[in-house]
């Protein structure tokens, strides 16, 4: 085969993003798919037609996880009470909506005003006024959507106003973050338009110190009901200088970001964020986000909303790049945590009477060591491969041909660029650490497995 036919067929996968396909299409996408899906004499209340229309949007017969698992995440919910606001439908206020319109007199842009909580209602009233074209309000050309603990009717919310062009992207987005599911990735969406979708959904597990409440999770009011929690009495930990040992819990928590848009002028940003296993309750404060600057909460409030960033790119890279710092810090505390709790019993129940059993209370200890060992090496492999899967999105994304490649023109566009290698530099020591700290789970299960041998 000749390098000219190679280099030909290398063209056909190269990953480079397309500044003339992307820049400003003034493509405008106004209506609710699903709306015109439905047409002027449909009943749009029926909780039911909803998931169906949403959910199978094509003739496809074979069985879908998506379908069945967010189906099942949404079945005891009812669409009226979204339209209504009864119920947790117009309570529960974890949502926050920022639009904008470029404007080359304001590096704010034009602002649409809302409220710094919104309910699911709320949101879905805003998000049914026109986006573009509007004579009242400016063009919100830059969306962003928070939403804390994302239940049922905050996905009614988006799914009923959602443009064709975001559905499959939304449809995709409900069932990783409900399903716990690890992807780092840009799409370039061959829809015959212009597209793109920029994605990251990271599972991670939180480690709290046991609630004086056991039958209850770490904080009162909404828990989604997928996520599981883990009783780890058999991890204790003693502070030095106190006698006290500390239990824990560990949580499942899972954090989606998602950018589509039509172009680089005009973008939609979601972000569902799980804080259930904190003790402090987003709908108990006074104001969401609060601090002295408008905060930002799909940043973790780390960039102010009045100094927008426009480029979608550079907002993913930096909303990211806080994130997976985010994540590495509930992993390093919990591996932490962990190894200090196996040291610990090490030096309580030294190995000689492991070897040589003396006496029934050796003996007993040697069986509590068993049943220990056992707990130990089962927690250390669910957490061993989950943080593998993590650093193995890391390592797709950041391959040589990997979806990093999209990001490669950033550095000679505009005067951020700085701000886009800090970034991306940042982010990949982010994940050197992970991955050491996967290393360090290795070590440990290895230790407990060779201990296993000896009492068995």
């Amino acid at each position: 085969m000749s390098d000219e036919r190679i280099d030909y067929r290398h063209n056909w996968f190269s990953k480079k993003w397309n500044l003339e396909a992307l820049k400003d299409g003034k493509f405008k996408e106004n209506k609710s798919h699903l709306k015109w899906k439905r047409g002027s004499n449909a009943e749009d209340d029926d909780t039911h037609l909803f998931l169906q229309e949403f959910l199978q949007d094509s003739e496809d017969s074979a069985p879908s996880c998506i379908v069945e698992e967010v189906t099942q995440f949404c079945q005891a919910a009812r669409l009226t009470d979204l339209k209504s606001g009864m119920g947790p439908a117009g309570q529960r206020r974890v949502a926050w909506l920022d639009d904008r319109s470029f404007s080359s007199l304001e590096s704010r842009g034009s602002v649409r005003e809302y409220k710094d909580r919104l309910t699911a209602t709320e949101l879905y009233q805003h998000l049914k006024v026109l986006r573009f074209d509007n004579p009242d309000r400016p063009d919100a050309e830059r969306r962003l959507i928070y939403i804390a603990d994302l239940d049922p009717y905050y996905i009614f919310a988006l799914g009923e106003t959602a443009p064709f062009r975001q559905i499959e992207g939304l449809r995709d987005a409900f069932w990783k973050h409900i399903a716990f599911q690890t992807s780092m990735s840009v799409q370039i969406l061959p829809l015959g338009f212009s597209a793109f979708r920029l994605e990251l959904h990271l599972p991670f597990l939180a480690l709290r110190p046991s609630p004086p409440h056991k039958n209850r999770f770490h904080k009162q009011g909404y828990t989604n009901p997928k996520r599981r929690w883990t009783d780890l009495q058999f991890l204790k930990v003693q502070a030095p200088g106190s006698q006290n040992q500390r239990t824990y819990r560990m949580y499942e928590g899972h954090i989606t970001f998602m950018i589509c848009g039509s172009d680089e002028r005009r973008w939609v940003a979601y972000a569902f964020v799980d804080t259930a296993f904190n003790e402090s309750d987003p709908e108990d404060e006074e104001e969401f986000p609060a601090g002295t600057m408008h905060e930002d909460p799909i940043a973790d409030g780390k960039l102010d909303a009045e100094f927008p960033l426009w480029n979608p790119r550079e907002y993913f890279l930096m909303v990211c790049n806080i994130r997976i710092a985010q994540v590495q810090r509930e992993w390093q505390y919990l591996v932490r945590t962990v190894g200090l709790g196996i040291k610990q019993y090490k030096d309580r129940y030294p190995s000689p009477f492991i070897l040589h059993p003396e006496t029934e209370g050796d003996r007993a200890d040697m069986q509590k060591t068993f049943d220990w060992t056992g707990q130990m090496i089962e927690l250390l492999c669910e957490l061993k491969n989950l943080l593998s899967e993590t650093n193995q999105a890391w390592e797709t994304f950041n391959c040589s041909d990997g979806d990093i490649s999209f990001f490669k023109d950033l550095d000679s566009l505009n005067d951020s660029s700085h701000l886009v290698c800090l970034a991306l530099r940042t982010i990949k020591d982010t994940f050197q650490k992970l991955k050491r700290l996967e290393q360090n789970l290795v070590r440990w299960e290895e230790f407990c497995l060779t201990l296993a041998q000896i009492v068995c």
